[in-house]
């Protein structure tokens, strides 16, 4: 055989194992992508949606679903190597510049139609992950990194468009929106609106430069590996909310903002400190459901 034809004849399997080794990196690492999470939305036993009803709430209420959505960043896996690995989600119509949305509401309207309303529980993305490593926890960030919770979301890309989603161009986005119907009671609307608060900036002086109260939940879980549901529970939240009241001169629920009673121990149970109300223990909202 002469040279061009042993070329020829060699030039396929050179190709393909070029290819073959796309997945792997030089420094001994291993490109993942595909499905890094899911999430499930909870209160106790029953799943969260707009037909269920929500039971054994803050004392002991009873209530609908009208909105649940929150937004998450900075995820990152931990390894059995006592690695911590950056995920880099893809690009969607839930994902964007590594920012994912979780929305569990149905139906549109605020649940008061019959309409269906598109969700999202998924979270995809890639990793390198370490030779010979596995993966045993999760980190993530619930919230909006500030570099843009205080953009303009009628010129952002999906999900981050969403205007239901944010306050205003100083406070920015809203973090989480847990809002509920509650059956037979004074209080007929409760909103969980968490967000950064205490923001400076003005329209003159320029864009905002920090928030006193920045309010985004770090959330680290052991005993994960890729592809575990990871579960929001929306009783373990509010169960020690005043539910069925409200303190005067403020808007029924916790909007965040300094001041409100209500606030106190949705934000302990979300892991942040809220006011004087002294450090805050660990957040115990989200658990992992393993897979079977």
């Amino acid at each position: 055989m002469n040279k061009k034809l042993l070329i020829s004849a060699l030039l396929p399997s050179l190709m393909l194992a070029a290819c073959s080794n796309d997945d792997n990196d030089d420094n001994g690492t291993e490109i993942q992508t595909g499905t890094i999470m899911q999430f499930s939305a909870t209160a106790g036993g029953t799943a969260i949606n707009c037909a269920n009803k929500l039971t054994a709430l803050g004392e002991g209420v009873e209530a609908e679903l009208r909105s649940l959505a929150f937004y998450i960043h900075d995820v990152q896996l931990e390894t059995d190597t006592n690695q911590v690995v950056d995920v880099k989600l893809a690009t969607n119509d839930w994902q964007q510049e590594n920012v994912a949305l979780l929305d569990f509401a149905d139906r549109l309207d605020d649940c008061d139609s019959t309409d269906a309303k598109p969700t999202n529980n998924n979270v995809t993305g890639s990793y390198e992950l370490p030779e010979g490593a596995e993966v045993t926890g999760v980190r993530f960030k619930v919230g909006v990194p500030f570099e843009l919770n205080h953009n303009d979301p009628a010129e952002a890309d999906k999900p981050l468009n969403r205007a239901d989603m944010f306050w205003n161009w100083q406070g920015g986005y809203k973090f989480l929106k847990a809002d509920v119907a509650v059956d037979g009671s004074a209080v007929a609307r409760w909103n969980i609106h968490m967000g950064s608060t205490g923001c400076d900036g003005d329209p003159v002086s320029g864009g905002t430069t920090s928030c006193v109260n920045p309010n985004r939940t770090q959330v680290e879980l052991g005993s994960f590996t890729p592809g575990d549901t990871v579960r929001f529970d929306y009783q373990t939240l509010v169960a020690e909310a005043t539910m069925a009241t409200n303190t005067p001169d403020t808007p029924p629920g916790c909007m965040s903002k300094p001041g409100d009673p209500e606030c106190v121990s949705i934000f302990n149970k979300m892991g942040l400190e809220y006011g004087d109300s002294g450090a805050a223990p660990a957040q115990s909202v989200f658990t992992v459901v393993t897979a079977e």
